[in-house]
């Protein structure tokens, strides 16, 4: 369909006039420039830094630049700008158009994206300016000027004027834009304000059909107001060709295939057919058109009203712009058109389930809840009747005939099914996806799996029960031994189940009946336990698997410390590398595998924890600390620590408690561990600037209007605060939302505090300017670009 979005260009009169202007004395072009300086084109080798996320700016610094004229005409030099041979058309433009006396000058060129693509992966980069056409001038000194890339620059100049025709008055509605930058109307009184200018020379053009097109070269100045007017007189030529219409498709909103048909009905004032029935005036085909993706890159190709077009592969809404060309070289505004390239589901249902929410084509993820079930048919109807319907759930795809998918699930799991749509040609795909969370199997854990028995094995010790974490199911209230199945335990012992407290666990609790006082056990005596489907409140759920926990016969451990003190970092949040206490056990053979499972310790504050390993080949344990505390220690600390019996290979009791401490640090650490810019899709770590580690910037792309931050400190006791923000205090991570970007400006301060140190850091984030079109004219034109 039409949107009607037309971006008025660099005029093609103006581009004839300055051609017609630029090529005085064509003839003598190749000869040489008389110069200072040894009469050698200026040429720069430049280190390549292109090879970022967004193409960058191309700066010239030129000093000694002059553009003389010999006598009464025009006899000024006409300028080739190339990187690398390839041509820097823009560059060239505002060369081949600044005053004569010019010669002293800054130009910032955003990289032409033809440009970035191509030598983004080239080491250095050869910029040269040599002349066309001979005049008397001079090229930029060697000595003094300067050519290079950088990442970003200032856009905060500000450009106003007024638009008048030769007679003084006002002209309302004229367009008024910076070559590569923002675009503006004039107001009733001929007056306009261009805002976020990028700083150095630029070109302001202005523009208003019937009148010759005006382009000026101007100084903008970072922060500071410069005034630029034009006056405009009459056009020779207002008989630019038209774009009556422009469609995708017949103006349908969605295609399916990636090849569309375009029609353009265009009529132009000058050429060789004529269209037929005659009109006054005489209208014509027009010789060429220019077919773009983005506006900025594209091909010109004999006008041809309607054909087919091969869309880029992809989801989305694709646009397309659309310029016609009479034989006498004027040009219509342009055109576009957008179409929604896509494949979706007409349909989308589950037997015996329901949706969440209700099924919508736009909408892609859903759930659905199923009793305790092993398989769920999935029954998709696509939108296009040619697409092809693939399945899959937790990864795996499902075999089937369509349209019917019978879809395994895996139990206690929330399963994802996937419904791909993808288009004949394979130049588009949808995925709607559904978690389907299957019915309760029971599931549990012993988080207290031992029983030890008193000395003597007769009787059994005050640490008389198991513990059962239940983490699927909903442990009842009247729980009893009747929902457990317990078997193994040894003749004579007897058990009882009732719930945990508030806890969703259920506590088994043995006692004896010996009345001989015999030993009931020599050997640790495993006890299996199944925790029955009736255990839970669910319905339709699951006997849980075979838990294993054990009866132990009486031997205690004896054990020693002999590192017993762990030190903290700066901050005293987290530790240092002295993290670790070492237990010699010297009664006990300590398991290959032990971990922390197998020992008992309390006193770390929160936030700490702690891990087991055997210490090597010595019968010895280690336990390093890690992570860090909600809030920094102020005092030395004592961490008591217990080995349980099943920390060795032998059966035994646990052994008496040891007490290692925590030793407070009081040196002060400020600096930033990491930090991390997230723009709504991708996470990226930042670097400070070479050469100042308190810097950091960053260029995000147009379309990105939000970030966020987060920042590490090295000391994660360490507080940290954003300056100028609302945002409260943080400690150790800070995460700071920033909304609203423009394109410049955008400087945030990072403060960390530990101790009595202070830092400061400093974020600049620069949104990057919209793209343009390329030149389409010949290489020593005006360039086009657009907004």
């Amino acid at each position: 369909m039409v949107r009607s979005v037309f971006r008025l260009l660099w005029s093609s009169i103006c581009s004839i006039c300055l051609i017609s202007t630029w090529f005085v004395g064509a003839a003598h072009a190749g000869v040489a420039i008389d110069t200072y300086h040894d009469n050698k084109p200026f040429t720069r080798t430049i280190p390549n830094v292109i090879n970022s996320a967004h193409p960058p700016i191309l700066q010239l610094y030129l000093e000694g630049f002059k553009k003389l004229q010999a006598n009464k005409k025009d006899n000024r030099c006409i300028f080739h700008v190339t990187l690398n041979d390839e041509p820097v058309t823009a560059l060239e433009d505002i060369l081949n158009t600044i005053p004569a006396t010019n010669n002293v000058m800054t130009i910032n060129i955003p990289m032409p994206t033809h440009l970035y693509n191509k030598f983004k992966t080239e080491t250095t980069l050869t910029l040269r300016i040599s002349d066309v056409v001979h005049g008397v001038g001079h090229y930029p000194d060697d000595t003094k000027s300067s050519a290079t890339i950088v990442k970003e620059i200032k856009e905060n100049a500000t450009i106003y004027g007024t638009v008048k025709d030769a007679a003084g008055n006002p002209i309302t509605g004229a367009q008024v834009s910076v070559a590569l930058g923002p675009t503006t109307t004039t107001a009733a009184d001929g007056s306009y304000i261009l805002t976020n200018v990028r700083e150095g020379t630029v070109l302001v053009q202005a523009v208003k059909p019937t009148f010759e097109a005006s382009v000026i070269a101007i100084s903008a100045v970072s922060d500071v107001k410069t005034p630029c007017d034009f006056v405009l007189v009459k056009s020779l030529n207002t008989n630019l060709p038209v774009i009556k219409s422009f469609t995708i498709n017949a103006d349908e909103t969605y295609a399916y295939n990636s090849k569309v048909t375009l029609n353009v009905n265009a009529i132009a004032y000058n050429g060789s057919k004529e269209i037929t029935p005659a009109t006054t005036p005489r209208t014509y085909v027009p010789d060429k058109m220019f077919i773009s993706l983005d506006g900025i890159t594209g091909e010109w190709i004999p006008y041809t009203s309607s054909f087919t077009y091969t869309l880029p592969s992809g989801e989305g809404i694709k646009t397309l712009f659309v310029q016609v060309e009479d034989s006498n070289g004027l040009r219509s505004i342009i055109a576009t058109d957008t179409i929604e390239l896509r494949e979706r589901l007409e349909s989308l249902n589950i037997q015996g389930a329901t949706l969440a929410p209700d099924f919508d084509p736009n909408r892609y993820s859903y759930t659905t809840t199923v009793n305790y079930t092993n398989s769920l048919t999935v029954l998709p109807v696509p939108e296009d009747k040619n697409a092809t319907v693939t399945v899959r759930c937790n990864g795996e795809f499902i075999d089937s005939t369509p349209p019917r998918w019978d879809v395994p699930l895996q139990s206690n799991t929330t399963n994802t099914i996937e419904i791909i749509v993808t288009a004949l040609d394979g130049s588009v795909s949808s995925t709607y996806r559904i978690a389907v969370p299957t019915g309760i199997k029971v599931a549990a854990s012993l988080t207290d799996d031992i029983i030890s028995m008193n000395s003597g094995n007769t009787t059994i010790s005050a640490n008389n029960s198991w513990i059962i974490n239940v983490t699927a199911g909903t442990v009842k209230t009247n729980i009893s031994k009747d929902d457990l199945l317990i078997t193994d335990l040894p003749n004579g012992v007897t058990f009882t189940a009732a719930k945990d407290g508030a806890s969703n666990a259920i506590i088994v609790t043995l006692s004896t009946t010996n009345n001989a006082n015999t030993p009931l056990i020599s050997t640790l005596t495993p006890v299996k336990i199944v925790v029955k489907s009736t255990a839970v409140s669910e319905a339709n759920a699951a006997n849980s698997n075979e838990l294993t926990a054990t009866l132990h016969p009486y031997r205690k451990i004896t054990t020693t410390l002999t590192d017993n003190t762990v030190t903290m970092a700066p901050g005293n949040s987290s530790v240092s590398a002295d993290n670790s206490w070492l237990i010699n056990v010297t009664s006990g053979t300590v398991k290959e595998t032990v971990s922390i499972e197998d020992l008992t310790i309390s006193g770390l504050p929160a936030g700490l924890s702690a891990t087991v390993t055997k210490d090597g080949a010595n019968n010895a344990i280690k336990v390093t600390i890690d992570g860090k505390t909600s809030s920094p220690i102020g005092t030395t600390i004592p961490v008591f620590i217990t080995v349980k019996g099943s920390a060795v290979t032998e059966p035994a009791d646990n052994a008496d408690q040891l007490t290692a401490s925590l030793k407070i640090n009081l040196t002060e650490d400020t600096g930033i561990r990491s930090l991390s810019l997230y723009d709504g899709a991708k996470t990226i770590q930042l670097t400070p600037v070479s050469g100042n580690p308190t810097l950091y910037q960053y260029v995000v792309p147009n379309e990105v209007t939000a970030v966020a931050l987060q920042v590490v400190a090295v000391d994660p006791g360490a507080s940290i605060t954003f300056p100028g923000t609302s945002t409260p205090v943080q400690t150790g991570v800070g995460y700071l939302p920033i909304s609203n970007l423009s394109w410049v400006g955008n400087q945030r301060t990072i403060t960390v505090t530990s101790g009595s140190a202070q830092q400061n850091y400093t974020v600049q984030i620069t949104r990057r300017m919209p793209n343009y079109l390329p030149n389409k004219a010949p290489s020593t034109t005006i360039t086009e670009w657009r907004t």
